[in-house]
């Protein structure tokens, strides 16, 4: 990340985003150290001893989170109405029959399922991929 006069919230912020993975690093480019930098190297030393003298006590070794790939968000991958709903946002029509509708709002039942379980699951961006893709069959209706 470039970062230029940041505060040390911003600093630490972006330092902690780097320390999620176990081989992370932060490196700091400046003709010379801020207040906001030393604060912020200060404070994340700080953390960093108490982090590992937890990690000690618990017996725990860090490692970087590996998730898997989430499927693609788009109609084709969430039901069988695939081509129906395909076909209707393609159109662009206005008007919608009913049987478009029922293929809506079919499919917004198995979005919601799908963002809900998300959710359950902690996988937060994709619930909010799917509740984006919800609002936008929502607005077919």
């Amino acid at each position: 990340a470039v970062v230029s006069t940041q505060s040390t919230g911003a600093l630490i912020q972006i330092s902690g985003r780097a320390a999620r993975n176990s081989k992370g690093k932060v490196i700091f480019y400046a003709n010379e150290i801020s207040k906001s930098m030393r604060e912020a190297m200060d404070e994340t030393s700080r953390r960093r001893e108490i982090q590992i003298a937890y990690n000690k006590k618990n017996g725990i070794t860090p490692t970087t989170i590996n998730k898997k790939i989430p499927e693609p968000l788009n109609p084709e991958s969430a039901s069988s109405n695939n081509s129906i709903i395909e076909k209707i946002l393609s159109s662009g029509s206005k008007t919608k029959s009913a049987n478009d509708i029922q293929a809506i709002k079919k499919e917004m039942q198995i979005i919601r399922g799908k963002m809900l379980k998300a959710s359950r699951e902690m996988d937060f961006e994709r619930a909010a991929q799917l509740r984006d893709f919800l609002l936008e069959l929502e607005s077919m209706l």
